[in-house]
C-alpha cells in the first residue's frame, strides 16, 4: 500500500530540507503472485536498485545524490539497516551460488553503470539510517530461499548486526526506535544491535517510545492508524528528522575541514619537490578550532615558505560569532573569510632578506579544491 509511508514522508519533508522517496520491493516467497519465489537477497537487491535509481534522478527531484539517508519500519527497518551498513556486499558474484560468496546485484543499474560503480557511489553517498523496530539478526531473520544449499550462513549474510563497518573506515550513524509495547520486536534485539554498533565505534541512538506498539510510523486512510500516527509518529518523526539534520550538519563541518587540509596539501605540492617540514602547527584540528595557524615548511632550494592564515580578520570573525552564530558561525567564518597567502622569504648569504609575493591560494569551503590565482 503506497499510503503506508505517506505520513512519515510528509513529516520529514516539512521545512524543505529533505526530499523523500518511498520505495517498493517484491514480497517474500510468492506472496505477490510471482511464479518464482522471492528471496530476502532478492528484496535487498530491489532496495539497492531503487536507491541507485533515486540517486540517478536525485537532481530532478531537487535532492543531492551524494547525501542519502535511509529509514524504514518493521521489514523496512531491516532493509534500511542492511542498506546503510552492507553496501560493501554489492557485486555480481551471486548470493550463495558459490560457497561462501554472498553478494547483492542491484535489480536496477543506471545505463552504462556496473554493480561496482553503484557500490563505489553508495559507499560514499549513504550517510546514515533510522531503522525502526526491525529485525537485525538472529532466529527472526529468514532467507526465504528454496535452494537446498541454503543454511544458517545464508541468514548470517543477511543480518545487519554481523556486517557493521568500523566507524574509522566508514561512519554510518544509526537512529533506532521501538515502542515499549511492541509484541513482535523484543527490546533485547535492539539493545544487542545498539551494543554491536557501539563496539564498532558507530554513533547510535536507541529511543523507546512509551506505550507504543508495532508499526506506529505507518499511515493509512483509516481512523485507527491515523490516530496512532498522530499520537506517536508525528513527534518521533520530528526527532528522526533532527537526527538526520545533525548527521548532515556534522558532515558539512567535516567537509570544510577536509577542504582546508586538502588545500594545504595541494599548496605544499606547488612549492617544488618533497618539502621537508621544518616547523608546523598544522590544521588537523581545524574543525571546531578557534584559530587558523601558520604552517612553515623548508624546501630543498633554501626557500622558506610560510602559509599564513589571515586571522588578522579576527575582529570580523569574532563579530560573526557574537551575532548569534556561535561556534558554528566561527568555523564558517574561518573557512569563508580566511585566505591562505604564500610568501617566499629569500635566505642565505648574499641573498638579502627581501620578501617576494607568490601566487595566492584560495581554499573553497566544502569543495575540497584549492585554486591558484594571481
Amino acid at each position: 500500500d503506497e499510503n503506508i509511508m505517506r505520513g512519515l514522508a510528509r513529516e520529514l519533508t516539512r521545512g524543505g530540507k529533505f526530499v523523500v522517496a518511498s520505495i517498493d520491493y517484491r514480497w517474500a516467497g510468492k506472496a505477490d503472485g510471482d511464479a518464482t519465489s522471492t528471496t530476502m537477497a532478492n528484496i535487498i537487491e530491489d532496495m539497492y536498485g531503487a536507491i541507485a535509481h533515486i540517486a540517478e534522478h536525485a537532481r530532478s527531484y531537487g535532492g543531492d545524490a551524494t547525501r542519502i539517508l535511509l529509514t524504514g519500519d518493521s521489514a523496512g527497518g531491516h532493509l534500511s539497516a542492511a542498506g546503510s551498513l552492507m553496501v560493501n556486499m554489492i557485486g555480481d558474484g551471486g548470493f550463495g551460488r558459490t560457497a561462501g560468496v554472498f553478494e547483492f546485484k542491484p535489480s536496477y543499474l543506471p545505463k552504462g553503470r556496473t554493480s561496482a560503480d553503484v557500490k563505489k557511489d553508495l559507499l560514499v553517498a549513504i550517510k546514515g539510517a533510522a531503522p525502526t523496530y526491525g529485525v537485525f539478526g538472529g532466529p527472526f531473520l529468514n532467507h526465504y530461499s528454496e535452494d537446498p544449499k541454503a543454511d544458517d550462513s545464508w541468514k548470517a549474510a543477511l543480518a545487519p548486526i554481523l556486517h557493521i563497518p568500523k566507524a574509522s573506515e566508514r561512519a554510518v550513524p544509526q537512529y533506532l526506535v521501538r515502542g515499549t509495547n511492541d509484541p513482535l520486536i523484543p527490546d533485547e534485539m535492539c539493545k544487542t544491535f545498539m551494543d554491536a554498533l557501539v563496539k564498532a565505534g558507530q554513533r547510535v541512538q536507541y529511543v523507546q517510545v512509551g506505550g507504543a506498539g508495532h508499526a506506529f510510523f505507518d499511515w493509512k486512510p483509516d481512523a485507527t492508524t491515523k490516530a496512532t500516527f498522530k499520537q506517536y509518529g508525528v513527534y518521533y518523526a520530528a526527532e528522526m528528522k533532527a537526527f538526520f539534520e545533525s548527521v548532515v550538519k556534522c558532515l558539512a563541518r567535516i567537509g570544510r575541514g577536509d577542504a582546508i587540509r586538502d588545500g594545504v596539501g595541494r599548496l605544499r605540492s606547488l612549492v617544488g619537490a618533497e618539502p621537508i617540514v621544518k616547523a608546523q602547527h598544522f590544521l588537523a584540528a581545524f574543525v571546531g578550532a578557534d584559530v587558523l595557524v601558520d604552517v612553515v615548511v623548508e624546501v630543498p632550494v633554501g626557500v622558506v615558505i610560510t602559509v599564513r592564515g589571515l586571522v588578522r580578520r579576527n575582529l570580523r570573525i569574532q563579530r560573526l560569532a557574537r551575532n548569534g552564530r556561535g561556534r558554528d558561525g566561527l568555523v564558517r567564518a574561518l573557512v569563508w573569510h580566511t585566505t591562505l597567502l604564500l610568501y617566499a622569504h629569500k635566505i642565505g648569504a648574499g641573498r638579502g632578506g627581501g620578501r617576494q609575493r607568490v601566487p595566492r591560494i584560495s581554499v573553497g569551503a566544502g569543495s575540497s579544491q584549492a585554486v591558484a590565482s594571481r
